[in-house]
């Protein structure tokens, strides 16, 4: 596994600079949680298209291209990495790049499987990205804070989603989770599936019992 969550946090701050000049940082983070108990992650990170410039990213291997968010216009780059469980997924977020700066904190992403019913959970704090405070006092700043970047956090589980805090859930059934630049967040998910295996190897079983059962009579 490679741990490319340990290049966002100097991702975010070599384009700090930039974005405390123009206004304009995009960072976005897509997690999904799969059934098979393995997991992704697509981290985004881009500059208004107008205050972009060839070294605003320190990473030479970047494909930089052009997208729109929320109708605006950006260049950057993204990145996805692949899990093979859960607790791999919670780790890399918790990574702590080379400058000390984590985007997130307390995550856990846990998978129970029942004899019917999987039951799948997921939780994380997002840091507060731009150290305010959040308070009245601090309103110009946390103002100017949320207009220099705009952080989206998203997340897909299996099955369905019954219980979730900090977000709204969409029609396909991802979470999008409500992130202030200036205040720690925090995002948690519950959901469920039908555990199919367990149930059909149940009803397997059952006819193989009432098939002896029979059998045991007949020869009776």
């Amino acid at each position: 596994m490679t741990r490319k969550l340990k290049k966002i946090g100097a991702a975010l701050l070599s384009a700090a600079m930039a974005a405390v000049l123009s206004g304009c940082m995009y960072v976005g983070v897509k997690t999904e949680l799969r059934d098979n108990g393995t997991a992704a992650l697509t981290a985004k990170f881009g500059i208004l298209k107008e205050y972009y410039t060839d070294d605003a990213f320190d990473k030479e291997d970047a494909e930089i291209k052009s997208y729109t968010v929320n109708g605006k216009e950006y260049m950057g780059y993204e990145e996805t990495s692949e899990y093979a469980s859960y607790a791999e997924l919670a780790a890399d977020m918790e990574t702590l790049s080379e400058d000390g700066t984590s985007l997130f904190k307390n995550v856990d992403a846990e998978m129970k499987a029942g004899l019917f019913v999987n039951k799948y959970s997921f939780t994380a704090t997002v840091a507060n990205l731009m150290g305010g405070d959040d308070s009245a006092e601090d309103d110009e700043y946390s103002d100017m804070a949320s207009s220099m970047l705009t952080f989206d956090f998203s997340l897909k589980m299996p099955g369905s989603v019954k219980n979730y805090e900090g977000g709204v859930l969409n029609p396909d059934g991802s979470i999008t989770f409500n992130v202030n630049p200036n205040a720690e967040c925090i995002c948690s998910a519950e959901s469920t599936s039908l555990n199919f295996v367990g149930i059909f190897g149940t009803i397997a079983a059952v006819i193989i019992l009432i098939a002896v059962l029979l059998l045991r009579k007949k020869k009776n």
